[in-house]
């Protein structure tokens, strides 16, 4: 019978040692079956898709789930060194997640995948340039409406866990961040990062996985690009594209550390600043006052320039947010601020 039938090669051994034996056939036989029909190739990026991929064999296994919830997951078996916790694999022209800690058992790794069911675009803290990652999510709202009302309008409470590589880019991101999540183009909604877990899924110093806690926000649409489905693209991080000067009489309002977001039970400073055809002016009188969510915090001290926000020390209500607004009708000028209740980490 042809060698050439064989589908592994029978190496030359002469201890009789069934370990020995072992040793001789195991990662040279599964090198052979990664040639066969049983595998494919897949695509590894090193846990950002801005970088080349490496194009390896592999074999995926459980494709087919009993249960809806296994039908996003999937085991791969590759070359020993080959995974890393929080890389990407692009099996079939779809993204996947390295998701566990890959191990061997000297013959091939295996790790587990889950699928990426979304991609976010935020802009770069490190260039500043508009970056896709795509994301494992899991709806956390459990058995809520998804509405909660108020005094005066219902706005949505839906509540996310979304799972990212770790890497220096992601890293940066702190709670505050805004993302627009949804498959409606033209009226996305936002949510708003609350906190984010860098221990859960971590696997060593480098790698793993960083699990956020989304909260469904309001829409801004002086800030966020819908055509981009990027949230906060306009003139609110330091690399936010410059809105033109505005004609007329505007605000700005600027929190203290410059992000929207006070903890429970503290207090925050907002500085007022006062604007005449884009460049400033002395300050004019205004109406301020919280007009949503007047349960969850209150104003303490209202100046010409400044007022301070505080929110009431309650845990429950982190996540939530307060809406500041300030006005004067006769020089045409309405500015509202969100600002999202964190807790202490």
């Amino acid at each position: 019978m042809p060698t050439e039938w064989y589908l592994m090669k029978r190496p030359l051994f002469n201890s009789g040692f069934e370990s020995d034996e072992f040793q001789s056939f195991a990662q040279d036989s599964f090198e052979e079956i990664l040639e066969s029909f049983i595998a494919k190739d897949v695509e590894i990026y090193e846990k950002s898709l801005s970088v080349e991929p490496v194009i390896t064999r592999a074999i995926v296994q459980n494709v087919t789930g009993d249960v809806y919830n296994n039908s996003y997951q999937r085991q791969l078996l590759c070359r020993i060194g080959t995974l890393r916790t929080g890389q990407y694999i692009k099996i079939d022209g779809r993204y996947w997640l390295v998701a566990t800690l890959p191990d061997n058992n000297q013959m091939y790794e295996k790790a587990i995948l889950w699928q990426c069911k979304y991609s976010i675009r935020f802009l770069s803290p490190i260039t500043g340039e508009v970056v896709e990652y795509p994301v494992y999510s899991v709806n956390s709202t459990q058995y809520g409406s998804g509405e909660t009302q108020r005094t005066y309008m219902k706005i949505g409470t839906s509540q996310q866990l979304t799972y990212i590589p770790f890497n220096e880019e992601t890293i940066m991101l702190e709670c505050g961040a805004r993302f627009l999540i949804d498959k409606n183009k033209k009226a996305p909604t936002a949510y708003s990062l609350t906190q984010v877990d860098t221990s859960s899924y971590s696997c060593g110093e480098d790698d793993g996985l960083l699990q956020w806690t989304l909260i469904e926000s309001q829409r801004d649409e002086k800030t966020d690009n819908i055509e981009l489905m990027v949230a906060d693209y306009y003139g609110v991080s330091d690399f936010s594209v410059p809105d033109p000067p505005e004609l007329g009489y505007s605000i700005a309002m600027v929190p203290d550390g410059k992000k929207p977001q006070v903890t429970f039970g503290e207090e925050l400073l907002v500085s007022i600043e006062f604007f005449k055809d884009g460049e400033k002016t002395d300050a004019f009188p205004l109406e301020i006052s919280i007009t949503d969510a007047t349960e969850y915090g209150l104003l303490k001290e209202v100046e010409p320039e400044h007022f301070v926000v505080r929110a009431l020390k309650n845990r429950d209500f982190i996540g939530q947010e307060i809406t500041v607004t300030a006005h004067n009708d006769d020089f045409g000028v309405s500015e509202s601020l969100i600002l999202s209740i964190k807790g202490w980490y």
